[in-house]
């Protein structure tokens, strides 16, 4: 399972530094598709004591393990956050060409 190129990568908004890490091939194949992955990466983060306005949230773009590949609604991804309106998951899902843009 080749699939998100087999890397995360994190963006810290607060001083701009990037990292880009490895998926581990168990990670990859127990949480296929990137709203399971995202929710694997929520695991990561108190997301009960998270303030869904607060620095601490996190926004998540992900994209599926066959986005870019010619098959049919394929081009798709999530963003996902923890929601101020709920205060639980929130999750927003869209098609298009920006699921493969490099």
């Amino acid at each position: 399972m080749g699939g998100y190129m087999g890397k995360l990568g994190w963006i810290d908004l607060s001083d701009g530094a990037v990292k880009v890490e490895e998926i581990a091939e168990d990670v990859r194949r127990k949480y296929v598709g990137g709203t399971a992955l995202a929710a694997y990466m929520m695991r990561h983060f108190r997301f009960g004591e998270i303030d869904p306005l607060g620095p601490e949230n996190v926004l998540i773009f992900a994209s599926g393990p066959l986005t870019g590949a010619n098959v049919p609604t394929s081009g798709r991804y999530a963003v996902i956050a923890k929601s101020p309106a709920t205060g639980i998951w929130g999750e927003a899902d869209s098609g298009d060409r920006f699921g493969i843009a490099e």
